[in-house]
């Protein structure tokens, strides 16, 4: 355990190093100044969760592309000398979880403080638990189709299912839509958790199944990296 600290530890250094953040700055920049610029206060408790929850997922899939495309170099093999390639897996994925609720803090400090949202009106149960969970699937899903795994074409195909995800019904008005309909199971309930959240409610079959997406992710691509063959590298 103090190996896999350390480790994440030194993952997230090393990113932070590498990009400052510059690009996670920008984005929270240009967002909470366009839409909660304070002349607009005070806000809807759902407008904001609507805008906190597509904000922290953006941050997440970049955060993901970041690190795993640095971190996936030649220096690799000397890292995976010293660590298995489960605890290096798994450690980038903690490391990028972290990274991204750092992000997080931030935001959720400006909406308390500037967006004068009351703070137990917004830190409810049913949001910290389902923003977490959205937040890990979207983490685990980039890291399935990252270069941990693929090509770097495939990230393209993480982000649509993202994308797609948080689109409560998206086939609906699609020529196709009987077609997409039962395809979209395929896709994590990401719009769904949003929804529960903005409600102020909760469900135990949502949440029960985000968990087992998340970690049916995590397991495929941790299962296909232990066996990869990194000799390309």
């Amino acid at each position: 355990m103090p190996r896999f600290v350390s480790f994440v530890l030194f993952l997230i250094k090393s990113y932070w190093r590498r990009t400052h953040g510059i690009l996670q700055i920008i984005i929270f920049a240009i967002s909470v100044g366009f839409f909660l610029d304070p002349k607009y206060a005070p806000y809807d408790y759902e407008y904001v969760v609507l805008f906190r929850n597509v904000l922290m997922m953006v941050i997440a899939v970049v955060t993901s592309l970041q690190l795993s495309n640095g971190t996936f170099s030649r220096s690799l093999y000397v890292i995976l000398s010293k660590i298995s390639r489960k605890t290096f897996y798994l450690a980038s994925l903690v490391a990028t979880l972290i990274f991204t609720f750092g992000v997080g803090l931030f935001l959720d400090l400006w909406i308390v403080v500037f967006a004068k949202l009351p703070l137990f009106r917004y830190y409810t149960a049913e949001m910290i638990i389902l923003s977490f969970v959205n937040i890990a699937t979207v983490i685990a899903i980039m890291y399935l189709f990252s270069l941990y795994n693929m090509p770097k074409i495939y990230q393209i195909i993480g982000v649509l299912i993202v994308s797609l995800g948080a689109i409560p019904r998206w086939y609906t008005g699609l020529p196709a839509e009987q077609f997409f309909k039962p395809v979209s199971f395929l896709f994590p309930p990401l719009g769904q958790g949003i929804l529960l959240q903005r409600m102020h409610s909760f469900s135990a079959g949502n949440l029960m199944f985000m968990v087992f997406y998340c970690s049916l992710a995590v397991a495929i691509g941790l299962s296909h990296f232990s066996r990869r063959d990194l000799a390309k590298l």
